[in-house]
């Protein structure tokens, strides 16, 4: 009875260990590597005496020694925190670091996509190739050590062993021997909108070789920039420079032009120079680029308008010419450039002369307002032709200037002075008249007009010159006859005149009252007078030609 109750506990104990050999049992591993930083320059030739970037490509060759998950390899073959200075001190040359150091961040196995640039000022150095040295900083992981799990990710609990790694890598830099070129002296940049200028710079051969037989070409890729005439610009220009040696400059001068419509601001210009080397092949520099400042177009401006205007009549317009800029002009003319057919000028041209910007010049222009015209405001549009600072003569657009044509007016007013008559006698009468117009009149002859039962045998009376605003009294013969009402009756006078032009005109018609009185008491009526004094001059002729028979 006792042997059964061994087997049973063996079987037990048996149990135990099999289940305690298929239980997972965790262990301790490690993933072992490191990065390897490569650094190469690509377009790496240069000229001396220049700016150039130098542009360097960083490889990571990362390795391992001991292999784990992907992401712990990742890991150990990137080189983080990367940092990237040139040591332009150690190099052999006067070449000079500008853009200081370089933060590059994380390089991954393989190495970057963009390469790194610097800055550099390349002095006067000799044709060759030099060694550039980069210091090149960068924090790595050696090691990753983990527990395996059975579960995802399949490990747990890193610990990570992380240094630092400083180290100088070499690239190579070529100064060659060739022509270089450089754009300095840019003593004209800018141009007016509407207009052309001078672009004039510096060129400089800052290589180390001569150019021969070379051939500058400016390329403007803005329609409203061009070079060349006004009237027929080109997108390009060139300028043929026979010898260029190094270090010597020359002076390179286009005319530009720039349209009407072009907005203000600075458009590039792109400058290229083929030549020849002392080998005889044709070559072509880098592409140099500039800014040609367009400043807005040349701005007039019409103030202070004053007109005298009026249907029928001779007048003027008055007003003041302002350079708004941005430049000066020279003999600046005021032009009326169409004739309207109610509205003409004595002359279509008024020169100001010289107007710097900021500066004002008064003009005036006299018109001859047609009888047919309406009084109404007008809108006249007058244009400046000038000339340019290269001498060349331009026009503004139009500047409308707005005038008022008033109704016609007659040039004078007349007012009685004494203008009583008696009936059935003979008075002078006495008229004031005025010149009420702004131009002097001269050769002013008045013409009396009298209807029954008024007449006049002394209907004329002149005066020589009249100023405006002046007064001259005129005098007349009016009779009147004999037995008729007594009241107002009316005359009328007119003028015939010679204005400032030397045109012959004739006036209105002016109606004046005349005061018929009774006459005075004791008086004889003129008529009978008249034929009295008709009576007596017969007798006196008739006795004359008797005597004259008795002889």
């Amino acid at each position: 009875m006792k042997k059964p109750r061994r087997i049973g506990k063996v079987v037990l104990v048996g149990v135990l260990v099999l289940s305690l050999l298929s239980m997972p049992v965790a262990a301790k591993y490690s993933v072992i590597g490191r990065p390897s930083i490569e650094l190469s320059a690509h377009d790496n030739h240069v000229t001396a005496e220049s700016r150039a970037t130098l542009s360097v490509s960083v490889a990571n060759d990362g390795s391992l020694d001991q292999g784990g998950p992907a992401d712990l390899e990742r890991r150990v073959k990137t080189a983080r925190n990367v940092r990237m200075t040139v040591l332009s001190g150690r190099i052999d040359a006067p070449i000079t670091l500008k853009s200081g150091e370089a933060l590059v961040g994380n390089v991954p196995e393989g190495g970057l996509q963009r390469p790194v640039t610097f800055k550099l000022d390349i002095g006067d150095a000799a044709p060759g190739a030099y060694r550039i040295p980069i210091r090149v900083e960068y924090d790595y992981t050696v090691a990753a050590h983990y527990w395996q799990t059975g579960g995802p990710p399949g490990y747990s609990d890193v610990e990570y062993t992380d240094l630092t790694k400083s180290e100088i890598k070499y690239v190579t830099l070529v100064v060659e021997d060739r022509p270089e070129f450089e754009i300095v002296d840019r003593t004209s940049d800018s141009i007016t909108a509407g207009d052309t200028g001078t672009l004039s710079f510096g060129l400089k051969n800052v290589g180390t070789q001569t150019a021969t037989d070379a051939r500058v070409r400016l390329r403007s890729n803005h329609t409203t920039v061009r070079f060349g005439e006004y009237a027929a610009p080109q997108p390009t220009a060139d300028v043929f420079v026979p010898s260029l040696d190094p270090g010597e400059t020359t002076t390179v001068e286009v005319q530009a032009v720039a349209s009407r419509d072009v907005s203000p601001g600075s458009y590039p210009v792109i400058a290229g120079v083929e030549y020849e080397d002392p080998s005889g092949i044709t070559e072509r520099s880098s592409p140099l680029q500039f800014g040609v400042e367009v400043r807005p177009e040349q701005s007039f401006a019409v103030r202070d308008v004053a007109s005298n205007l009026s249907v029928g009549d001779d007048g003027t317009v008055t007003a003041t010419l302002v350079n708004e800029g941005p430049t000066d002009v020279d003999n600046a003319v005021v032009v009326y450039p169409s004739e309207g057919r109610t509205l003409s000028p004595t002359e279509t041209e008024y020169a100001v002369g010289d107007l710097a910007s900021g500066d004002a010049s008064t003009f005036q222009f006299e018109f001859d307002v047609g009888e047919e015209a309406d009084a109404s405001p007008r809108m006249p549009s007058f244009v400046v032709r000038y000339r340019n600072a290269g001498g060349e003569v331009r026009r503004s657009e139009p500047i409308d200037v707005p005038v008022e044509v008033g109704p016609e007016e007659d040039p004078f007013r007349v007012e009685p002075v004494a203008t009583t008559v008696d009936a059935g006698g003979q008075t002078t009468v006495e008229l004031e008249v005025t010149n009420t117009g702004t131009e002097p009149l001269t050769d002013v002859e008045a013409k009396l007009f009298t209807d029954d039962p008024l007449s006049s045998d002394n209907d004329e009376a002149f005066v020589g010159q009249l100023a405006p605003g002046e007064s001259t009294t005129m005098t007349f013969a009016v009779g009147a006859a004999g037995g008729i009402i007594v009241k107002t009756y009316p005359v009328s006078v007119d003028f015939t005149y010679e204005d400032a032009s030397g045109d012959t005109e004739l006036s209105d018609t002016y109606r004046v009252p005349i005061d018929v009185t009774e006459p005075s008491d004791g008086g004889v009526p003129w008529p009978i007078l008249a034929g009295v004094g008709v009576a007596m001059v017969a007798l006196v002729a008739w006795k004359r030609d008797a005597l004259r028979g008795l002889r």
